[in-house]
């Protein structure tokens, strides 16, 4: 329970704090209060002993890195830079959680960052313990996606290149980018796109094992064979238990919600499209996760969509009312969920080891 009641403080105090800072009246009031939320989030997760699933694995990697091969060179030279200095293991974890801490405080928006980093804590918080490499690719999209509104494409594109460094999955992301920069109608955008989308993932629910098959041809083509190793592995490869099923109906539910918006978010940004587009991806890689466990680290690039959906939805000027209530129902199943994985209960996918939280002043 205590544990439980640490990570809701961490949620709670950090999100209070970044929302006392848009209302501050000095930069210097604005810089303390940020650094406070910042030391709120990085300090539990650089300091913890045992908590996340590969928190050993990582720590063994560093002890045997000359051993180690396909390892994303980010990870890899801040891990032979420690060594060089002869640092303490406990160092790797630190920084990472630095690296992730920032590129997350860096990403959020002038106003409503407390709504982004609400939601992006209530979604991503407790995983980033668990896939500490993918979850730095995750903070740089969310970082490059706050450029791209603003019209910076070339900076885009160098920090998906930088984040692709720790996870190249979020290499993706480049090309829609630049998919979405192309002059949709606003008919094409607000309604057959959707109709499309709600057809083909119907599709995909009932016939994942096409688009399985189709997956696993393309990474044979292109010998990617990190991944192909995933089609022979059991582990990863297993159906998912689905328990109710609740927590992805409500994400998916939540997405086509935006996406009947649509017209909307184009009128207030024209670079939303980007948005939209990965609201799609993110309805069509969590069906196929639904089925294949997986597909779930697939589903989690795309999952930075959600957060800008919330961001979005409260600040367009149509809709005003309904948004919010929307929003503050989606936010409060989020934290429902959110305490349920607090308890780290283990699944057929491993066990999460984030309860109990155990520091390194413990030891």
């Amino acid at each position: 329970m205590i544990t439980i009641l640490f990570y809701n403080l961490i949620l709670l105090c950090s999100t209070f704090f970044i929302f006392l800072s848009e209302k501050s009246r000095t930069f210097y009031d604005r810089y303390i209060l940020v650094f406070i939320a910042f030391l709120i989030i990085f300090l539990p997760s650089a300091l913890r002993y045992g908590v996340g699933t590969d928190y050993f694995n990582y720590l063994e990697i560093y002890k045997n890195l000359s051993e180690t091969i396909n390892i994303e060179y980010g990870f890899y030279y801040i891990s032979k830079f420690l060594k060089f200095l002869d640092a303490d293991s406990q160092w790797l974890i630190a920084i990472l959680s630095f690296i992730i801490t920032a590129a997350l405080f860096l990403g959020l928006p002038k106003k409503y960052g407390w709504l982004m980093l609400l939601t992006y804590l209530l979604l991503l918080y407790l995983n980033s313990f668990n896939t500490i490499r993918q979850a730095i690719s995750i903070v740089f999209a969310m970082w490059a996606l706050k450029l791209y509104v603003d019209n910076k494409i070339f900076w885009f594109t160098i920090l998906l290149i930088f984040g692709s460094l720790f996870h190249k999955s979020i290499l993706i992301l480049i090309p829609v980018g630049y998919i979405a920069l192309i002059p949709f109608t606003k008919l094409f955008t607000s309604y057959i796109s959707f109709v499309i989308i709600v057809i083909f993932s119907i599709f995909i629910y009932f016939k994942s094992e096409v688009i399985i098959h189709i997956i696993e041809f393309i990474l044979n083509m292109t010998n990617i064979e990190k991944y192909i190793l995933y089609f022979s592995n059991s582990v990863h490869f297993a159906e998912r238990e689905h328990g109710t099923g609740i927590g992805m109906i409500v994400k998916i539910l939540f997405s086509l919600y935006f996406l009947l918006m649509g017209k909307y978010v184009i009128k207030e940004n024209k670079r939303y499209l980007i948005i939209i587009l990965l609201s799609y991806l993110y309805v069509i890689s969590s069906l196929i996760s639904f089925k294949i466990i997986i597909f779930e680290r697939m589903q989690l690039i795309f999952i930075i969509s959600l957060v800008y959906c919330v961001y979005i939805l409260w600040k367009i000027g149509v809709y005003k009312k309904l948004n919010k209530i929307v929003i503050i129902l989606f936010i409060t199943f989020l934290w429902l969920a959110f305490l349920k994985d607090s308890y780290g209960a283990s699944t057929t996918y491993g066990d999460p080891k984030i309860n109990p939280y155990q520091s390194i002043l413990d030891k």
